[in-house]
């Protein structure tokens, strides 16, 4: 009956505790408010990398007091780190005037821009959305000052093609990346192709790091900006494939039919050069096309080395090749 006893005042303390733990619950989101004159806010902000941020700011006696973001697309590990950041960063400067999270610049000024909406609905004047710091055009290195323009290459990435696109305005200065990779795994690839699409408005271009886990696609990221830089500098690549003569052949590889399409100028020089084996195994046959292909440009001739394990797709490029230049008189 004792024993009953105390596990019935057991069960009552616990009640109690719960009641009061609710009561304090209560306090804090009813009645602070009332009392700190505290009014919540929501705002919206756009990424381009993700779409729209939602944000709600808490603001009591004209001070940030929370910010809490809401809904948004973002990356995980890549945007995120601007979640993670940025808010407590707004409260504690009581502004948006913040350092932008490197790597995940259009995250943070998407939750600056957020919060800036809140702030003027509250009747607060927000700084400007802050910006990184100012890129110095690309002049350095294996390319020259690059032209306005918009520039597309693509290169083969771990289960499909991968298309990078980049903006390039009058200062030579690069304002917009864009990667396409419809067929990559999006944890992976998916991820690395926005990581690296930061990494290359940040970088302007210059020591790109691959991501880990993601070797291909990065690879062909970078496969395909060095094509996109070449030509927007005006020292060849895709750009100069229609200013000559375009010889097309084909061979047998390990898989299937490997395709190979130069293009040479007047001058007789090899100006661009395209191969397509879409039924090679991408790590192997599909890795050794992509690598055959600036070998070519650098060559200028089919005396080039087979890739290392992928004899049967090198010897189906090189025998293409011959035949596209006993085409061109070559």
């Amino acid at each position: 009956m004792e024993e009953k006893k105390q596990g019935l005042l057991g069960t009552y303390k616990c009640l109690a505790l719960f009641v009061v733990m609710m009561v304090v619950a209560i306090l804090i989101v009813v009645v602070k408010p009332m009392i700190t004159g505290e009014k919540k806010y929501t705002g919206v902000g756009n990424s381009s990398i993700g779409g729209e941020v939602k944000v709600e700011v808490r603001i009591a006696k004209g001070e940030i007091t929370a910010v809490h973001v809401l809904s948004h697309q973002e990356t995980e590990g890549i945007g995120t780190n601007a979640i993670d950041v940025i808010p407590g960063a707004i409260v504690k400067r009581q502004n948006i005037d913040v350092d932008v999270v490197a790597g995940a610049t259009y995250t943070s000024q998407a939750i600056c821009e957020a919060v800036a909406d809140a702030m003027t609905q509250a009747g607060l004047t927000p700084a400007e959305i802050p910006q990184p710091e100012t890129q110095a055009p690309v002049e350095s290195g294996e390319f020259g000052a690059l032209s306005a323009g918009t520039y597309t290459a693509a290169a083969q990435g771990f289960h499909g093609e991968v298309t990078l696109t980049i903006t390039v305005d009058d200062t030579g200065v690069i304002t917009e990346a864009v990667i396409d990779a419809p067929d990559e795994t999006p944890e992976l690839g998916g991820a690395a192709a926005a990581k690296m699409q930061e990494a290359i408005l940040a970088n302007q271009g210059k020591d790109i790091d691959v991501v880990s886990g993601a070797t291909y696609t990065g690879n062909a990221v970078l496969t395909a900006l060095n094509d996109c830089l070449t030509q927007a500098s005006g020292s060849g690549g895709s750009a100069s494939l229609g200013e000559g003569t375009a010889y097309t052949a084909s061979a047998q590889g390990f898989h299937g039919q490997v395709t190979v399409t130069v293009t040479i100028d007047d001058a007789g020089t090899i100006t661009g050069v395209q191969i397509d084996a879409p039924d090679e195994t991408p790590e192997l046959g599909g890795a050794a096309a992509e690598k055959l292909t600036g070998v070519i440009l650098e060559a200028q001739s089919a005396e080039i080395d087979i890739v290392s394990g992928a004899s049967m797709t090198s010897n189906a490029v090189i025998a293409a090749l011959k035949d596209c230049l006993a085409q061109a008189g070559k």
